[in-house]
């Protein structure tokens, strides 16, 4: 039989029976790890969502989940980007459907932010009294942390949980993200309090003069700090002119063991040992 009218066969028993090769060959996973993002069965009708989760076996880490995205329309469904998707009535959020949101004019801000010409939405959620015309990402946005968002009235703290809060006493017109942990306006510097996860006022803090050091350190005219608390470890002025950006962090903590360790020289020895890696590089602890 010629193979042309043999191809053509094919093609009619495939459209018959609604199959596709993506279909025939549905691997979508290889040790655990997801293949896809995406993929729509013309048989059925549905269209699927692969989630890469892990586990707790040791032996299989990894796992991936194909999961339906309900009521989702297979000829109009399009990905805008991962976990986002729509089609022409709805718009997801992984398999998630988020009410109200406008497909024409949904857009994607950044993690879990986006808008649509009606509202502004933390993954599935509205966001009460956010403006869609002026929020934005006001940090280094990485999608896999929390991060800042404003808009002309307010500021936001976005959780990757999907929660997020307002900054009462922010100021979004003049709010700046400095790093992770510290932020600030022309009224305070902000701080984020890890073991609450919230940010608040550091009253303390002078905001004219606040100079960030490290990830977790800062100064100003009058302290030095750790994360959210007063931390002035050195006490004279010519101890703090030593100080600089890259060791401040280092040198707080060999400065507090070498003033709160005990006397006794074989038992400062063995707790040095902890310590010695930084402490003696940088001259700060003498055994």
């Amino acid at each position: 039989m010629n193979k042309k009218i043999i191809f053509l066969l094919l093609i009619g028993v495939l459209a018959i029976t609604g199959c596709t090769l993506n279909e025939i060959n549905d691997a979508y996973e290889k040790d655990g790890i997801c293949l896809k993002e995406y993929s729509k069965s013309w048989t059925t009708g549905d269209v699927y969502i692969y989630l890469q989760e892990h586990s707790t076996l040791p032996e299989k880490p990894n796992m991936c989940r194909k999961v339906n995205i309900p009521k989702a329309n297979i000829l109009s469904f399009k990905i805008i980007v991962y976990p986002y998707a729509k089609d022409k009535n709805n718009v997801y959020y992984y398999q998630d459907k988020i009410n109200d949101a406008n497909a024409k004019t949904f857009q994607v801000i950044g993690g879990i932010l986006s808008k649509d010409d009606i509202n502004v939405y933390t993954a599935t959620q509205k966001i009460t009294g956010a403006d869609t015309e002026t929020i934005e990402i006001v940090d280094d946005f990485d999608q896999y942390r929390d991060f800042y968002a404003k808009d002309a009235n307010y500021v936001y703290y976005f959780f990757q949980n999907g929660r997020n809060e307002i900054i009462d006493k922010a100021d979004s017109k003049t709010f700046e993200f400095l790093n992770s942990n510290y932020a600030k306006d022309k009224n305070y510097v902000y701080c984020r309090q890890h073991s609450v996860g919230k940010i608040s006022e550091f009253k303390e803090a002078d905001v004219d003069t606040f100079e960030i050091l490290s990830q977790i350190s800062a100064k100003d005219k009058n302290n030095f700090y750790e994360y959210c608390d007063v931390n002035n470890l050195l006490e004279t002025e010519e101890q703090g002119e030593k100080l600089s950006s890259q060791d401040y962090s280092v040198q707080a903590h060999c400065v507090i063991f070498s003033k709160n360790v005990p006397k006794s020289p074989i038992f400062r020895h063995f707790i040095a040992s902890f310590f010695i890696q930084y402490c003696d590089f940088l001259h700060i602890l003498h055994i």
